[in-house]
């Protein structure tokens, strides 16, 4: 390689001195050729001056020649003229050098014969044969056809073009050329200058401007293909220009006022009173506005009266602010209600979707607190309050720093109120489970701040205390000291007083409790409608569990494809979604029935009853074939490793033991215990590489795995 790279330098450097030669050779082959116009020139006055030296040769012989011999012209006068009208046609015909020599001899012989004769001799008065100003008249026309004679033998043919290999060699041969051509000097200065031109203007020397001017010249079409592009492009700059000017405008300018303000004075207003949580501010405004009939530009209402103090104090503070831009006034008669104007609206709407598009986490949040809020319901306050009571603060570990363990937990209301909590926060990955201890979660900040805020602003819920009560059941509950049944009482002093007539009171009607029979239909018609929403019946679910071996055969089973998502993240990922929907099927059925009631605490209490049973048993209910779980992580796993052509390590392991699973409740008879303790067998969890633990996993993970304990 080092010898390559020497060889590689030494060409370059010969290439280089090459380059110089070249450059110095075309220097004087350049000078050579104005040496050769030089010289053509030359020759052309060296002919001039030769004719002048023939012809006083010729006048100095005639004069030696009259002197010696004065007899008498020699000539024959009648054939000396026709000859010189001949050589004068010739002459002109084809001037040059000899025959006009031949003209100028014949007119010295004539000259001569004339000035012989005295009788002839005063006809030469105004005859004069010398050829200086014929030369000098002619001396150009004998230089261009010395210059054309060396232009056709230099310059004209093609072979010429092709001992010309490069274009600066061409041009040095156009020069070479004119040069040879001897032509005038205004001629040959006005093609040299046309010359020079060309060659500045070639591409790879002339400047962008000038190659571009060129190409319009040639009629080049991509030339003007390029203008129309380039007229487009700008045009679209241009409309761009305008139409985002016109974007970046505020909507607070166009709130009518009689102070001028700019769009950034009227934002920061509204900045200041949004404080240091600009995106919470303006979304619990907007969610305070109510829709009005638009009138005079006021096209919502916002009732502070029902809200929260904290809530109705940060809400107050913007309208205020609104208030101060005319944004805002209040309706007289109710000092809480405020008419809103749409440009603040727009505003408040505009920096919401400035935090979802800056804020990749604000998304995550919104999503996090629907579902908080949603798994808190009906009673937000005191649930939350329910879960942060639970939870412990632990040392952070991976974004975690809190912990909750549900067996902890002796109160089953208050269980089951955490856990629905935890698989809300673990859809969003603010939960994930231990996976060496069982029921044991960590909890990020995320959901503890989102607790905390539910409980400082969700109103309390007067049938907390009862519905809680009903679902603990009153004989659960400790007795309540009343104190001593036969205490003596002391007696009250009786005052007679005037009897007064009472009131006639409207009599209340009597709730009479459900019969036997009508409490007997009602828990099969919730019963048969609550199961059929997640494609089962009773029938076929007393079947299945009417041995006492048989729920725990097929809890068994549950926990051993529970125990299998906590080593794989893609199979918990789809059962907490696949859970998930069946809860959600079953509250709408739930929420159908409870409209169906019209109030009656009677059917109420059934319903609760048997949705409380129903829920209790959705686990075991799971792996029913009919409600499809296991073909449905099939099909995800196989429709997951569609896009790049393969499965995860582990995951191939997992779609053939589910697989054997779906075959197993196709041919097995799930009445028999001994069928699910089967598919627990194929359920079984099998090491590999791949089983990762909570607090041993690698270091090149970001987010720690978001299983949770389905």
């Amino acid at each position: 390689m080092a010898e390559l790279a020497m060889a590689q330098g030494a060409a370059q450097i010969a290439g280089e001195r090459m380059k110089d030669a070249q450059k110095r050779l075309n220097t004087v082959e350049t000078r050579l050729a104005a040496i050769d116009a030089e010289l053509a020139t030359l020759d052309g006055d060296l002919a001039k001056y030769k004719g002048e030296a023939d012809t006083a040769k010729q006048r100095i012989a005639l004069s030696d020649t009259s002197a010696k011999d004065d007899s008498g012209p020699k000539i024959d006068p009648s054939k000396i003229m026709p000859a010189f009208d001949r050589a004068r046609s010739e002459f002109r015909a084809d001037p040059n050098t000899a025959r006009l020599a031949t003209v100028q001899r014949f007119c010295n012989d004539i000259y001569g014969a004339l000035a012989a004769t005295p009788e002839t001799k005063p006809l030469l008065n105004g005859i004069d044969c010398d050829p200086k100003t014929v030369s000098d008249a002619a001396s150009g026309l004998f230089a261009l056809q010395s210059g054309t004679k060396v232009f056709q033998e230099t310059c004209v043919g093609g072979e010429h073009l092709v001992e010309n290999k490069s274009t600066d060699d061409l041009y040095a041969f156009a020069r070479r050329c004119l040069s040879d051509s001897a032509l005038p000097s205004e001629d040959t200065a006005a093609l040299r200058s046309k010359i020079n031109q060309i060659e500045l203007s070639r591409d790879d020397k002339a400047h962008r401007f000038v190659v571009t001017l060129n190409a319009f010249q040639d009629g080049n079409r991509l030339a003007y293909l390029a203008l129309a592009i380039a007229i487009g492009l700008d045009g679209l700059i241009f409309m761009s220009g305008l139409f985002g000017a016109n974007a970046v405008r505020s909507p607070l300018s166009d709130i009518p006022s009689y102070k001028s303000r700019s769009g950034s004075q009227l934002e920061a207003t509204i900045n200041a009173a949004l404080g240091a949580h600009p995106y919470e501010t303006a979304w619990l405004t907007l969610t305070s506005f109510r829709p009005i009939t638009n009138q005079d530009g006021f096209s919502a209402l916002a009732d502070l009266s029902a809200m929260e103090r904290s809530q109705a104090d940060r809400v107050r503070m913007v309208l205020t602010a609104g208030a101060d831009i005319g944004a805002v006034e209040t309706v007289s008669h109710n000092p809480e209600r405020y008419r809103v104007r749409s440009e603040l609206r727009e505003y408040l709407s505009s920096v919401v979707d400035k935090q979802f598009k800056t804020d990749a986490s604000a998304k995550d949040r919104a999503r996090l607190d629907q579902l908080v809020s949603a798994a808190l319901a009906p009673h937000p306050r005191e649930h939350s309050e329910i879960v942060l009571n639970t939870l412990e603060p632990i040392r952070e570990t991976e974004g975690f720093t809190s912990m909750v363990t549900l067996t902890e937990i002796a109160n089953e209301y208050d269980s089951r109120v955490v856990r629905r909590v935890m698989n809300a926060g673990s859809a969003v990955k603010a939960v994930a489970p231990d996976l060496k201890i069982d029921d044991r979660y960590y909890i990020r900040p995320t959901l503890y701040e989102t607790l905390l805020t539910i409980r400082a602003t969700a109103p309390d819920s007067p049938q907390y205390r009862l519905e809680r009560a009903r679902a603990e059941g009153f004989r659960d509950q400790p007795a309540i000291e009343g104190g001593e049944l036969h205490a003596l009482q002391p007696e009250l002093q009786f005052e007679p007083r005037p009897r007064e007539i009472e009131k006639p009171r409207p009599a209340l009607p009597r709730i009479s409790p459900l019969s036997d029979e009508e409490r007997a239909r009602l828990v099969t018609h919730y019963r048969e409608a609550l199961l059929d929403a997640i494609h089962l019946s009773s029938d076929v679910v007393d079947k299945r569990l009417s041995l006492p071996q048989s729920r725990d055969a097929i809890l068994e089973a549950w926990k051993m494809l529970n125990s299998q998502s906590k080593k794989n993240e893609s199979l918990g990922i789809l059962l907490r979604a696949f859970q998930d929907e069946q809860d959600r099927v079953l509250s709408e059925v739930y929420s159908r029935l409870r409209r169906e009631t019209d109030g009656d605490e009677r059917k109420l209490s059934v319903l609760d009853g048997i949705d409380g049973r129903v829920r209790d048993d959705l686990l075991l209910y799971m792996l029913f074939p009919e409600m499809g779980l296991v073909r449905y992580l099939i099909e995800e796993l196989e429709a997951a490793a569609q896009p790049d052509d393969g499965l995860v390590h582990g995951e191939q392991q997992l779609k053939d033991q589910l697989r054997s699973v779906h075959e197993a409740l196709d041919t097995l008879n799930l009445d028999n215990p001994q069928s699910w303790d089967e598919i627990r067998k194929r359920l079984a969890v099998r090491s590999g590489p791949d089983l990762r633990n909570f607090f041993n996993r690698s270091n090149d993970r970001d987010e720690p795995s978001d299983n949770d304990d389905v």
